[in-house]
């Protein structure tokens, strides 16, 4: 809740239901770590920013699915936000200690941990729009390729640059996404900022869903 609680009862009905039809069962749940919607409203600089147009406006949650809509472009919180991942990494700590310290908790054989497009990981927009060009993106993918390329110099050879700098490197233009060289393919001589990017991007996809997972192990 947008006062920092959160209500573990749910969790706990939900494992009850299953444990009083067979008490002996060991319960697997999907956990989704996606933010609140007040959360996106009150953090509006870290939610993604599509390449090719604004997002689509937010849906009132009411009687549809948490997660409708998701394959369109909505309004949903970057995976690459690092305020995000912290908040919810401290949130699923204080979930998994409260409902370890319940009688249903020991039920809890497993967990899913749940994000991007239908709990899934799909980056936003995957399907018809271009993710993600937001600041956190934008900080995410410089902190990447200084990870890669160390320096400036490696980096301007591989972009045949000369004026790239990993502390300013730029997020590929729609245009620059749009242009393939080898038909399908991309040319890795002449498109390689393109070709950082989306592996960036799905480094990044990688890279939390392991977060996670680890956390809950």
């Amino acid at each position: 809740k947008e006062d920092g609680t959160i209500d573990i009862k749910l969790a706990q009905r939900q494992l009850r239901g299953v444990l009083d039809a067979c008490p002996q069962a060991a319960i697997f749940i999907r956990f989704h770590v996606n933010p609140p919607k007040w959360w996106q409203a009150k953090y509006p600089e870290e939610n993604t920013i599509y390449a090719d147009g604004p997002s689509m406006p937010d849906i009132a949650w009411g009687l549809q699915r948490l997660i409708e809509d998701d394959e369109e472009n909505p309004t949903r919180t970057s995976l690459a936000s690092g305020k995000w991942v912290r908040e919810a990494s401290d949130k699923l700590k204080e979930f998994l200690s409260r409902l370890k310290a319940t009688p249903e908790g020991n039920a809890l054989a497993g967990i899913q941990v749940a994000g991007g497009v239908y709990g899934e990981w799909h980056y936003w927009g995957f399907i018809n729009n271009e993710p993600d060009i937001s600041k956190p993106m934008q900080t995410y993918f410089r902190a990447w390729l200084t990870k890669k390329y160390k320096t400036n110099l490696a980096l301007q050879d591989a972009w045949h640059d000369t004026e790239a700098q990993l502390a300013s490197a730029s997020l590929p233009t729609l245009a620059e996404r749009n242009e393939t060289r080898g038909g399908l393919f991309r040319d890795p001589v002449h498109e390689k900022k393109v070709i950082d990017y989306f592996e960036a991007q799905h480094q990044l996809v990688a890279d939390a869903i392991l977060h996670f997972c680890k956390i809950i192990k």
